[in-house]
């Protein structure tokens, strides 16, 4: 549970007086992406467009023109400055997380719209490599499902990444995991 949450997602961000409110207003335009290896701030926007059969291509820089058929995209380096380049009118919209977007400050929330949310994946996993040990593997399991039961083990957790917990997978995980797997393999071709 990075940051409080078991799972999170992207969502599109355009200005409130932009006129954009649906992806298809993308077509024509440059939006701006975190970078290429942001699940949030990019593999599930980006791939989530390509997927609804929207061709994609990069741009140097914000203001770069794109033909009328495709969807320009530049990596911002950072969800702060998606959200910039979107206020400041350089993109004329954006991909960032949820929680991104819902820790930002009520006047910019004024100011922008958010539409169109991804699948919700997995927040963060921890994995183990084929062929260790089960008991090894369950003693593992054990002690990072306890780590956030002790002052100890919280401040462990904290420091990973602002952890709050790690628990089991939840069932429905694998679905979506399988689902993030395609979106990622339709960004890296």
């Amino acid at each position: 549970w990075r940051e409080g949450a078991g799972t999170y997602w992207s969502v599109y961000i355009a200005r409130r007086d932009s006129g954009i409110s649906r992806v298809e207003d993308f077509v024509g335009k440059v939006v701006a992406f975190e970078e290429p290896f942001s699940t949030s701030g990019f593999a599930l926007p980006a791939g989530t467009l390509i997927q609804r059969g929207f061709t994609l291509k990069e741009v140097p820089t914000p203001n770069t023109r794109v033909a009328p058929n495709e969807i320009g995209y530049f990596f911002s380096q950072d969800e702060e400055n998606t959200i910039a380049l979107v206020l400041q009118r350089q993109a004329a919209a954006g991909g960032v997380s949820n929680q991104d977007y819902d820790e930002l400050p009520a006047e910019l929330k004024e100011q922008i719209v958010a539409f169109e949310p991804t699948i919700s994946v997995p927040r963060q996993l921890v994995s183990v490599r084929p062929g260790l040990d089960p008991a090894l593997v369950s003693k593992v399991r054990e002690l990072l499902f306890g780590l956030d039961q002790t002052e100890e083990g919280q401040g462990v957790l904290k420091n990973f990444s602002k952890t709050k917990k790690i628990d089991p997978l939840p069932s429905d995980s694998e679905a979506a995991l399988n689902d993030l797997r395609v979106l990622i393999k339709l960004v890296t071709k």
